[in-house]
């Protein structure tokens, strides 16, 4: 099986599967790399948190976020969310805007937590739109934004994914380095090393 790479401004994540080298043995060796067309931005709530300063210095905990949203259910979530001026409803229209189907990179702050400590990349752009990153994160499922899926505005939803996506369409703004890279699953490494052996 040949080993292909996924290359974006500073994220580099092993991809096991997507070419496949059909001939009989001696077979070539393929390697692929591929950079984003546009920019790699993050869209993160708890990013954003951080970026906007509502935390502290790290992204934040399940333990901070309780305390910031007075509890996690999605009533107390979208209570804070209208404090900060961003209702339901802009969540709505900023999606409707951009409509369609997006496919990313996801990963879940379990993983993240784990791994941002060997990490010593920085993730160069994250979505600064609220209203648009309530919406995306609301209507995500797997690796893929639907803007026509019904939203869910629950704690696992909203802040315990994050995804990458490479389109103009998502405003995006330079993270100071306080901010360590997203970087994707592990088990997508550990996939990519058995298909090399």
């Amino acid at each position: 099986m040949s080993r292909s790479t996924y290359l974006a401004p500073d994220i580099v994540v092993g991809i096991s599967g997507i070419l496949h080298n059909m001939s009989v043995p001696p077979r070539t060796t393929v390697n692929y790399r591929t950079r984003p067309v546009y920019k790699a931005t993050l869209v993160s709530f708890r990013h954003w948190l951080l970026f906007s300063g509502f935390t502290g210095f790290m992204v934040p905990g399940d333990k901070e976020l309780n305390q910031l949203f007075s509890g996690c259910s999605p009533e107390s979530i979208c209570s804070w969310l209208a404090g900060q001026g961003v209702s339901l409803k802009s969540a709505d229209q900023a999606v409707a805007e951009l409509g369609g189907v997006l496919i990313g990179k996801c990963d879940t702050f379990e993983n993240y937590r784990r791994q941002r400590l060997e990490s010593t990349m920085h993730l160069s752009h994250l979505c600064d739109d609220l209203a648009l990153t309530i919406g995306i994160l609301s209507r995500a499922v797997g690796n893929l934004f639907l803007s026509s899926r019904p939203p869910n505005y629950t704690w696992d939803a909203l802040l315990e994914v994050y995804f990458i996506f490479d389109d103009p369409r998502i405003p995006g703004q330079k993270t100071p380095k306080k901010i360590t890279a997203a970087i994707l699953p592990p088990l997508l490494k550990k996939n990519s090393r058995k298909g090399r052996e």
